[in-house]
């Protein structure tokens, strides 16, 4: 792997920050695992890779198994001088239509469906973070959006990050 810094690092950071974050909320890790008390493990698959979190905006192939899914993706909107850029970053919910409605016996305390209440955990979870960038996270927009596959359904959350510096010889 190369040590080298370049100016649009984020691109690949941003998303595995973002999962870093998102697994600090047992609400998030309860409402992907379908159980109250889940932890991080529940979410991974024998070889250590994400049944859920996906650094891209799409799920891999067909998904065969009914559950809800996150993709985190990141841009770069604007780069108006060599100390500063502008980013939006993704977050997708993708909830299959078996699993929208909650079972109070699974988990109890929960209202609403489980996408609008991933997207609410997972805002909780990122916005005013200031790992992101300078300045804390701050979130533009919350859309409801179609997947190709009409058995699921989700929403996008849309975060600005301001501030971060591209030239890389300037950071600490």
């Amino acid at each position: 792997m190369a040590e080298h810094k370049t100016h649009i690092d984020e691109l690949v950071d941003y998303p595995q920050l973002v999962v870093g974050q998102l697994l600090k909320n047992q609400d998030v890790i309860n409402l992907l695992a379908n159980r109250t008390g889940a932890s991080y493990e529940d979410l991974e698959n024998d070889d250590g890779s994400w049944k859920c979190f996906f650094d891209y905006d799409y799920t891999t192939g067909t998904m065969q198994e009914v559950g809800s899914y996150i993709c985190v993706d990141t841009d770069i909107v604007e780069v108006p001088n060599s100390s500063v850029m502008t980013l939006k970053m993704y977050v997708e919910i993708i909830v299959h239509k078996d699993t929208m409605k909650l079972s109070r016996t699974v988990l109890p305390g929960y209202t609403g469906n489980r996408r609008d209440n991933l997207a609410r955990y997972c805002d909780l979870a990122l916005r005013g973070n200031r790992e992101f960038g300078i300045g804390r996270l701050t979130l533009q927009s919350v859309v409801t959006f179609s997947v190709g596959n009409n058995n699921y359904t989700g929403k996008r959350l849309t975060y600005l990050v301001k501030g971060y510096a591209t030239d890389r010889s300037k950071l600490p």
